[in-house]
């Protein structure tokens, strides 16, 4: 996204957002300086991801990684509505971005390495989801409507495995452990 902020306008650089560029360049670097210092690192929580999340972000994966290039490479008519070039670009990177975090918990299929995902789920959706229904409320365009449609399941279905899993799903695990933990003292 660095990049494309710089490269965005006809003279090279991206005319007032050159401070935007310059932020997500330092995030770029400091996230893979996280990554690389951490990757080593096992997390608190080794229970392996439960099989519905995991294959949920196999699948949340694909379908970032193909949205985000997509939007990226301009084809029109990908979101619930209408957006400029620029901003099909931005969020494209935006997409391409999350699908690597999906990722990376499907190959380190961890539970304390999957939470995190459902966190930003239920963020995600809390400030989605009234705002995309009121949208279709509001009539969309009779092109757009299946892509409000599909939006929306696919928030709802994201919403209802994070509630799921991280107050109800797990507890019982959590229980395990501690009668385990217990035994084994």
């Amino acid at each position: 996204m660095a990049g494309y902020l710089f490269l965005a306008s006809p003279d090279g650089r991206a005319a007032g957002l050159e401070a935007y560029a310059v932020g997500c360049a330092v995030l770029a670097v400091f996230n893979a300086v996280l990554v690389v210092r951490t990757w080593g690192l096992a997390p608190r929580d080794r229970r392996p991801t439960p099989a519905p999340v995991r294959a949920s972000y196999v699948l949340f994966t694909v379908i970032l990684l193909a949205v985000g290039l997509a939007l990226i490479l301009g084809v029109d008519d990908i979101m619930p509505w209408p957006l400029l070039p620029e901003t099909s670009v931005v969020i494209g990177w935006i997409f391409f971005g999350d699908g690597f975090y999906f990722l990376y918990a499907v190959l380190r299929p961890e539970w304390g390495r999957a939470k995190a995902q459902l966190w930003s789920f239920l963020a995600y959706d809390v400030v989605l989801i009234p705002p995309l229904v009121a949208h279709y409320l509001d009539g969309v365009p009779d092109d757009l409507v299946t892509n409000v449609i599909v939006c929306l399941v696919v928030l709802v279905y994201s919403g209802a495995l994070a509630v799921y899993y991280l107050f109800f799903g797990m507890r019982e695990d959590r229980a395990s452990a501690r009668l385990r933990e217990e035994v084994r003292q």
